[in-house]
């Protein structure tokens, strides 16, 4: 356009009133979106791409919580995107599932409670659902009749607390690289972790280890170590190994039973810093 022209009154005019019509066209401050439909769109999309994503299963133990969790991790990108959470009990079984955006920040949890009907069938007991917008509740639906709350609720902020710590503990867990392991035969295992847990089993001692990313490790190792547990619970230990053969699991303790499992055993732990002996194979 000629500056002329630009310049003329009738065109300066009509350039201020398409400027007035845009600006009155536009949203004056566009609301943000609403958190429960933003994480239902996270939870759709997750959901539909999950099948493609990298999938990570392993125990955890949530700090301040005394039972093992079973976790399924699911990884886009280097994204933690969905955490499928099984916290076993004799009574039933919780799940919690958490759902993260794209850039890792929890929006959704769904806390599900199963309990057993008179006939061993699951039936589920309870659910609760969390919504999240930069790392704060800001609704809850509570209950089977989908009750909502208000994010200052004293239950809603304890079951929020609750999501957020798992979700914090897990996702490092998943993100975190893997602990020293050693070789045993052709298998890895874990070269050192906190006890956590010392029990006398059918065919073997059994030691529950922690890795410093709170992973949960099970081994097997051999009965004199089961003897004198407070020697290792809550102790830094390195492990030895050996391969041993032990009575076949599906023996189920049956002292007749012939068959044999071959395994790596734990034959030595020693606290964190001292040298182990070699490790046999």
């Amino acid at each position: 356009m000629p500056a002329s022209f630009a310049s003329t009154p009738a065109c300066r005019a009509h350039w201020r009133y398409l400027l007035l019509a845009c600006t009155l066209a536009m949203p004056a401050g566009a609301a943000p979106p609403d958190p429960m439909a933003r994480a239902r769109a996270v939870y759709t999309e997750v959901n539909q791409g999950v099948e493609r994503m990298s999938a990570q299963r392993f125990l955890a133990r949530v700090p301040g919580v005394e039972y093992v969790s079973e976790v399924v991790a699911s990884v886009d990108k280097g994204q933690v995107r969905k955490l499928a959470v099984t916290d076993p009990d004799d009574s039933g079984n919780v799940l919690t599932d958490l759902y993260f955006d794209s850039d890792g920040a929890l929006v959704f949890a769904l806390r599900t409670t199963q309990g057993y009907t008179a006939s061993g069938q699951v039936k589920t007991r309870n659910e609760h659902r969390l919504y999240f917008e930069q790392d704060r509740l800001v609704h809850m639906l509570a209950g089977m009749t989908k009750t909502p709350l208000p994010p200052g609720d004293r239950f809603a902020q304890a079951e929020a607390a609750i999501a957020q710590t798992m979700a914090a503990a897990l996702r490092k867990a998943t993100l975190a690289p893997p602990s020293p392991t050693v070789a045993v035969g052709s298998q890895r295992k874990l070269a050192q972790g906190t006890v956590i847990n010392v029990n006398t089993g059918d065919t073997a001692c059994h030691i529950e280890l922690v890795d410093a990313a709170g992973r949960v490790h099970q081994e097997m190792a051999d009965f004199r170590l089961c003897e004198a547990p407070e020697k290792l619970l809550n102790r830094q230990m390195t492990l030895s190994y050996t391969t041993a053969t032990v009575m076949a699991a599906a023996c189920q303790g049956n002292i007749g039973c012939t068959r044999k499992d071959t395994v790596a055993l734990v034959t030595r732990a020693v606290p964190a810093g001292m040298a182990p002996n070699a490790v046999k194979r």
